[in-house]
Order: structure tokens, then C-alpha cells, then sequence
């Protein structure tokens, strides 16, 4: 194999290999948008019951900038991202060096190469916006779960008095203990 074909494949193989990574980054966020969305349905609903306003707001602020950045990660680009060259105007393009097919792997190896550079320069703010939105999902689930992982007095009784009027209804001679 010649050295100009060995610069093509591998120039070809990381363009590939970075469409893969946005696919990838595209379903990790819809994983993110929805597991965002099911933790503020069960989440949200416990967490604003008897809140604290700061840790409300926190939660509520977090939740909208997760949601904002999966969105941004998830709109489609068009024109962005280039992942394959258009036949013809290879063909076109290249047909002068039809003769020596190692320059026509040598110049296709540099523009695959610019290709790589431009998207990777298109990909690191949608990288930046998955981080953002992926700690702003954690820490809106922060806030939250102090309140959910110990329950307060006032719950308790209410679910010991729950409990009690429930027994004592059933068997009315009964003694709960």
C-alpha cells in the first residue's frame, strides 16, 4: 500500500469515527432530555410541596438550563457538519490528477483532515452544552433529595395516623401497636 493511500484511510477513518461520536453524543442527550424530564415529573412534585424557596428555585433554574442545553445539543445543523465529500465535484475537482492516483489520495487525505478540524471546532460547544446540561441535571436532583431521603415528623405521623385510623377501622375491637 502506498503512503499517500495509508494517509487517505486514516484521514477517511477519523472522519467516520467522528460522525460516530456526534451520533453518539446526539443519543446520549436524548437519554439526558428524558431522564431530565422524569426526574422533575416524580422529582418536582415531592420538592414543592413544603419547599424552601432558594432550593425550589435552584432546582427549577437547573432543570430549565438542562432542558435549554439538551435542545441547543439536539437542533440540527445544516451545513455545520461535513462527514463525506460530494462525488462529482471530486471528480470534478481532482480530474487533472486522474493519472496519479497517489497525489489524488495525498490532496483528498488534507481536505478529509480540514474537513475533521472544522467539525471538530462545530462539536467542542455541543461537548461544553452536554457537560453543562448533564451537571445542571445532577445537581437540580441535589436540592431535592435531602427532602426526599428522609421524610420529616410531619410526614411520619401523618402515615402512622394513616395507618392507625386504617387498622382501627377494619377491627374495630382491634389494638394497634
Amino acid at each position: 500500500m502506498e503512503y499517500e493511500r495509508l494517509a487517505f484511510d486514516a484521514a477517511l477513518r477519523a472522519l467516520d469515527k467522528q460522525e460516530s461520536v456526534l451520533d453518539e453524543l446526539r443519543s446520549r442527550t436524548g437519554v439526558l432530555l428524558a431522564a431530565s424530564a422524569l426526574a422533575a415529573s416524580f422529582l418536582g412534585r415531592d420538592a414543592f410541596r413544603d419547599p424552601s424557596p432558594l432550593l425550589a428555585a435552584v432546582a427549577l433554574a437547573a432543570f430549565v438550563a438542562s432542558m435549554v442545553a439538551c435542545v441547543y445539543i439536539l437542533v440540527p445543523r445544516r451545513g455545520k457538519f461535513v462527514f463525506s465529500i460530494s462525488g462529482p465535484v471530486l471528480y470534478e475537482g481532482l480530474y487533472d490528477e486522474r493519472e496519479d492516483l497517489g497525489e489524488v489520495h495525498r490532496r483528498l487525505a488534507y481536505a478529509l483532515q480540514g474537513f475533521w478540524d472544522d467539525n471538530d471546532e462545530n462539536l467542542q460547544p455541543l461537548f461544553r452544552a452536554y457537560r453543562f446540561g448533564a451537571g445542571r441535571s445532577y445537581s437540580r436532583s441535589c436540592p431535592w433529595s435531602p427532602s426526599l431521603a428522609v421524610p420529616s415528623s410531619r410526614d411520619a405521623s401523618c402515615e402512622i395516623d394513616r395507618r392507625t385510623s386504617a387498622s382501627s377501622a377494619s377491627h374495630p375491637g382491634a389494638r394497634v401497636a
